[in-house]
């Protein structure tokens, strides 16, 4: 009976966050979408364009286009700028990462279209890319090379649900080849599921 419109979600949320503060300096509250999002990567697939990217300046910056994806197939580069998403300007409009994922991200077989500028292009206007979006894979050992001495590497970048999986082929195709001694890299590693781990 406020004197005001209230959201309630909203305040809900910050009654959850001023509890927490109170509790321990580890633990955390997500709203079911945020928590959804973040698993989303650690569930082995997701549907959208396939890209890694950064907010740089307020633009999307790619960091790599995930290799099987549209964005590889469509031929959008590490370091390309999405300057717009289906003719609207979305650079320097305020994005977070949840606009950007809502914007790029969607239902297998939805069209999208892109404006892209490259960094070091003579030509300044924009590409742009229509591309469908697709499931994405998402891979945790992403090398399993056999080095001299008999030596196996392997590189593992996150403990999704299916590491373990992937772990245990490389495992077992580095064995057979001749691997006596392992490697395991993890540096850059951003965590994930303890159980997978």
């Amino acid at each position: 009976m406020y004197v005001d419109p209230v959201d309630r979600n909203r305040l809900t949320d910050i009654a959850i966050d001023a509890i927490l503060d109170e509790l321990d300096p580890h633990s955390d509250w997500f709203s079911a979408e945020e928590l959804a999002a973040m698993a989303e990567p650690m569930e082995g697939n997701f549907e959208g364009i396939g890209v890694e990217f950064l907010l740089q300046e307020d633009t999307i910056m790619v960091v790599t286009p995930i290799p099987g994806g549209p964005s590889e197939a469509a031929g959008i580069r590490s370091g390309d700028r999405i300057v717009t998403v289906d003719d609207s300007t979305i650079a320097g409009t305020g994005l977070t990462n949840t606009k950007v994922m809502r914007l790029l991200k969607g239902p297998s077989g939805t069209p999208v279209g892109l404006g892209l500028m490259r960094p070091g292009s003579v030509d300044t206007t924009l590409i742009d890319v229509t591309l469908t979006r697709g499931r994405i894979p998402i891979h945790s050992v992403v090398c399993a090379e056999l080095m001299p001495d008999r030596v196996g590497y392997i590189k593992v970048v996150r403990f999704a649900r299916n590491t373990d999986e992937e772990f245990d082929a490389a495992m077992l195709d580095l064995r057979e080849r001749g691997a006596e001694r392992f490697v395991l890299d993890f540096r850059g590693n951003g965590g994930g599921y303890l159980h997978s781990a």
